[in-house]
């Protein structure tokens, strides 16, 4: 079994309301990588001191203001609630086995909406609707991740 690693540091950053487009879907992709262990193929690389002591091993040299002690998702502080309930809906994707050749796969068919149904209320019910519509975003961006993962 794979063993998800940790999500990246995810940071609110205190911007004034709504940025560039694709926040809400880039911490959906990076949390669809990080559930299957892997780390999202769109993402620049970055080195971290464990890279740079493996680099220095094999005589490569790292520039010291190239190292990044932690990568960071940055979530407009409009998006923070969106990108909590998201991941409060962690435990209520539905998924299901499919026979493959010799083998099987796991489809991921989404959120559980009815389940999800108290992450939604325990917010703000003024934002309920936006918060819905965006963790939909988050999901489809994370099922998209999902299915790169199986190529």
């Amino acid at each position: 079994m794979v063993q998800p690693r940790p999500l990246q540091g995810l940071c609110r950053f205190a911007g004034a309301g709504r940025g560039p487009k694709g926040k809400l879907r880039a911490v959906a992709r990076e949390w669809a990588f990080a559930r299957a262990g892997r780390e999202d193929p769109t993402k620049p690389a970055t080195i971290d001191t464990d890279i740079a002591e493996q680099f220095a091993k094999l005589g490569v040299s790292v520039e010291a203001d190239a190292i990044e002690e932690e990568a960071k998702t940055e979530v407009w502080r409009v998006n923070w609630q969106s990108v909590m309930a998201f991941l409060g809906c962690e435990t209520q994707w539905r998924a299901v086995a499919m026979a493959v050749g010799e083998g099987s796969r796991l489809v991921w068919l989404g959120i559980d909406y009815a389940s999800a149904r108290p992450v939604f209320e325990r917010r703000d019910r003024v934002r309920q609707r936006q918060l819905f519509s965006d963790i939909q975003v988050m999901e489809h961006a994370a099922l998209e991740a999902m299915g790169e993962l199986d190529e």
